[in-house]
């Protein structure tokens, strides 16, 4: 009998809630809307109904707290929303409903370490890397999502938890069975005549040309720019994206699942660490077996228990020694990825791989405006996303269309690798091309600092011409002249013009400072990030 009006006060409170939080859904006005009056049924007194007491209040009470708390155990990223239609309710009609007690949040330790391996081809396009908070953010969402992935130690050290620590060997196995096909992808796009005809041709000017003045040792910014031109007239696939563009998507992605095994392997020690914190003394452990058994050492006196408990005395000390051996262990995952690729890839036969370091700066180049553009796609209106995401459109849940993150580290990560492997890290450094970016910011700035004193003087001359001007009326304000009005119309659209060109200068000024700052940062980050990477690889060879 009361549910129908119980049915009205849910839906009421819902709209009301999705109204405020969803952008394209129109507040209720209760001047056009015909808004049925729910309160004066809730402030009813409880009134005898063939002998029952029946009491509304109590009633839609239950009703809500109910369903509030089934809907919210199905979907538990739902909670928010739930709990502001508890105190919405509690505000606008009065009823002081009950806490559900279930969890703010999920109880899903997000995507499990066996999963991401047999994907991992899909889950480094989707995902981005952070090499300081070792942190991986989905930003290539399904549609339809209502919420995006992050993977941290934390999750992956749960998903160790429970299929031990074996994972850690086979997530290397099969990060070089993908890095294997990465490669054969690297090799065939080094090997187009176009691709090594432009990276022969800067090799060679760059080896002559290098020593002279106005070079200094320094790969010139513009032939790196005019390199990134050159690939794009190549041609671009559906997405806009060139050649350049997708070779650097293809190392990010190399990057990406290195990565994933660094994170891997942090996790693998801190659930180690997390375990062995149990163990008395970790430099003197004991052997439970003797101690629960028949000792045969005149040192331990064993206490001759049962058989049972000496297998498993024997199990404990089988753990705990796979437990300070893993804690302890210092395998250098990436160092055995980088020797199993190195004899494949210094052949004769790809002798086209030699100039590969002259790309870098082009890459970096292409990296930044990518980055750049990233950012600004978060900021703008309908793509804003809660760490890092990409685009189009759905209905409803998160936002799809144009990529938008606020890290990629993954290429930083793949270019030192890269590197590394081919044996060309010291060559790229010969380059000296962070040299070049600052030599080039500090040009453009210098450049805009310019720009900027002439507009200030011109604003002062301005503005010492309308002064006199206004002496001079205030002189002769007691004259009149023929042909005054139309002179003064004149006039003013001549300043209006003028006004509107000093308005665009100064915008065109903003923008340009702002974009310089914003490059200075990334090619500061990617420098860092770069010179970080490096130190995973470290320098066995002296080529290298």
């Amino acid at each position: 009998y009361s549910e129908p009006l119980c049915r009205d006060i849910e839906t009421d409170l819902r709209l009301h809630i999705h109204t405020k939080h969803l952008a394209h859904m129109q507040a209720l006005n209760p001047k056009t809307e015909n808004l049925k009056p729910l309160r004066p049924f809730i402030d009813m007194a409880p009134i005898r109904i063939l002998g029952l007491i029946v009491d509304i209040k109590t009633e839609v009470t239950h009703y809500l707290d109910m369903n509030f708390y089934n809907l919210t155990t199905v979907a538990l990223h739902d909670w928010r929303t739930y709990s502001d239609m508890r105190s919405l309710a509690a505000e606008k009609l009065g009823l002081n409903l009950m806490d559900n007690f279930l969890p703010m949040g999920s109880l899903d330790q997000g995507l499990d370490v066996l999963q991401i391996m047999r994907n991992i081809h899909v889950f480094v396009s989707k995902f981005t890397y952070s090499i300081n908070m070792q942190q991986f953010v989905e930003y290539r969402p399904d549609r339809n999502s209502k919420h995006l992935t992050t993977i941290s130690i934390q999750s992956i050290a749960a998903s160790i938890r429970q299929h031990g620590l074996g994972v850690l060997n086979t997530t290397v196995n099969f990060t070089y069975q993908f890095l294997s096909k990465k490669f054969n992808i690297f090799n065939q796009f080094l090997y187009d005549d176009n691709i090594r005809g432009h990276l022969s041709r800067e090799h060679r000017w760059f080896k002559k040309h290098k020593n002279e003045n106005d070079v200094n040792n320094m790969y010139p910014y513009d032939r790196a720019v005019n390199v990134v031109k050159e690939i794009f007239k190549l041609g671009v696939n559906e997405a806009k994206k060139s050649y350049l563009d997708q070779f650097r998507m293809l190392i990010t992605e190399i990057g990406n699942a290195l990565g994933y095994v660094r994170m891997v392997r942090s996790a693998s020690m801190y659930y180690c660490s997390e375990a062995v914190k149990y163990l008395p003394d970790f430099e003197d452990v004991i052997s439970f077996r003797d101690y629960a058994g028949a000792a045969g050492d005149d040192e331990v006196s064993g206490a001759m228990l049962s058989d049972e408990t000496v297998r498993a005395a024997a199990n404990l000390d089988e753990t705990i020694n796979t437990l300070m051996c893993n804690f302890g262990k210092s395998s250098d995952y990436f160092k055995v990825l980088v020797d199993v690729f190195q004899p494949v890839l210094l052949t004769p036969e790809n002798d086209h791989l030699k100039t590969f370091y002259m790309i870098v700066p082009s890459l970096c180049i292409s990296w930044i405006e990518a980055s750049l553009a990233a950012q600004e796609a978060m900021t703008k209106t309908g793509n804003i996303r809660a760490a890092a995401g990409s685009a189009g459109s759905g209905s409803g849940g998160v936002p799809t269309g144009r990529e938008a993150y606020f890290m990629d580290d993954g290429f930083a990560v793949g270019v030192a690798y890269c590197l590394s492997i081919l044996k060309q890290t010291r060559k790229y450094e010969s380059l000296h091309w962070i040299d070049t970016i600052n030599n080039k910011i500090r040009v453009d700035r210098k450049e805009l600092k310019n720009k900027q004193e002439i507009r200030l003087a011109k604003e002062a001359l301005a503005k010492e011409k309308e002064a006199s001007v206004r002496r001079k009326s205030s002189i002769f304000s007691g004259f009149s002249l023929t042909g005054k009005g139309s002179k003064e119309k004149d006039k003013e659209d001549d300043n209006y013009e003028e006004k509107q060109k000093d308005d665009d200068e100064i915008f065109e000024l903003q923008n340009s400072s702002k974009k310089l700052e914003n490059f200075s940062r990334e090619a500061e980050q990617l420098y860092y990030s770069m010179s970080g990477a490096e130190i995973f690889f470290k320098r066995t060879d002296t080529d290298t």
